[in-house]
C-alpha cells in the first residue's frame, strides 16, 4: 500500500512518467519499469526505492519469524528430535456449509484431509460406474 501510494503520487506529480507500454512480467522490476514508462530512468529509481521500502517494512516481521525458528531449532537440538510436518501432525482447516447454511470449521490432520478427499473422489467414481452399468 505504501509503495502503491508513493508510485501514484510520483506519477500524479509528474516526477515519473506514466506507463505507455505493456512489458513482459518476467522482467526484473526496475528494468520493466524503465521500459514500461518509455525508458524513463526515474521509473527504475522509483522501483528500486519501492524495493528498499518493502525490505524496511518486512524486515522486522522476518526477524520475529527467524527468532521463533531459532528457538524451535534449539529446543529440538536439546531434545534430540526433529520437527517435521509429518511428526507435528499438521492441521488443516476445512470449511463446509451445513443444511442451514452455517459454516462448519473442521480441524483435521493433513493425512486425514487427503484420505477424506480421496474417499470422496473414489465415491463419486463408483457412483458413475453404477450409473454407466445401468445405462443412464
Amino acid at each position: 500500500m505504501v509503495n502503491g501510494a508513493l508510485t501514484y503520487f510520483a506519477m500524479v506529480l509528474h516526477l515519473v512518467s506514466r506507463p505507455i507500454a505493456l512489458v513482459p512480467w518476467t522482467l526484473p522490476g526496475p528494468i520493466g519499469a524503465y521500459m514500461a514508462t518509455g525508458f524513463d530512468w526515474r521509473a527504475a529509481i522509483l522501483s528500486i526505492i519501492n524495493i528498499i521500502i518493502s525490505v524496511i517494512i518486512y524486515y522486522p516481521f522476518f526477524k520475529v519469524w527467524d527468532k521463533k525458528q531459532l528457538e524451535k531449532e534449539m529446543r529440538d537440538k536439546e531434545n534430540n528430535t526433529v520437527t517435521t510436518e509429518t511428526n507435528k501432525n499438521s492441521n488443516v482447516e476445512t470449511f463446509n456449509l451445513n443444511e442451514t447454511g452455517r459454516i462448519l470449521v473442521e480441524h483435521i490432520s493433513v493425512r486425514e484431509y487427503v484420505k477424506k478427499s480421496m474417499n470422496s473422489c473414489f465415491g463419486t467414481l463408483i457412483k458413475f460406474r453404477k450409473l454407466a452399468k445401468m445405462n443412464v
